[in-house]
């Protein structure tokens, strides 16, 4: 499962994407609560630093796949991913992209800590 760390990059950089779409939010945020802009970009900064290493360094370590999973799991369980994915059609572009990014996110991460790179 040698492409695992790329979608985890992948999904890391898309959410970051998500995120920066909605800057004037973002910037309100870290003005207001700057703890809280710190957690939604490393939510998604630490995976797609995991997958740049996996893919530098290989092998992707299991403790990778450990960090990249705890990110998009933080994002996960704090935006209650499961209430808003019935909302999905009627969310914005950027809502999308990290409602995308987010499952997509936990579920190869967790792929990727099943089947570790030999």
């Amino acid at each position: 499962m040698r492409n695992l760390k790329v979608l985890i990059l992948v999904f890391g950089a898309l959410g970051l994407l998500g995120l920066l779409l909605n800057i004037d939010h973002l910037k309100s945020l870290f003005e207001h609560e700057p703890l809280e802009a710190i957690i939604l970009l490393g939510g998604f900064g630490l995976p797609l630093l995991m997958g740049l290493m996996g893919i530098v360094r290989p092998p992707f370590q299991t403790w990778q796949a450990v960090v990249a999973l705890v990110g998009f799991a933080v994002h996960a369980i704090r935006g209650r991913v499961w209430r808003t994915v019935p909302d999905f059609l009627h969310a914005t572009t950027s809502y999308k992209l990290l409602l995308v990014a987010i499952i997509g996110g936990v579920i190869v991460s967790g792929l990727a800590l099943a089947k570790p790179e030999d």
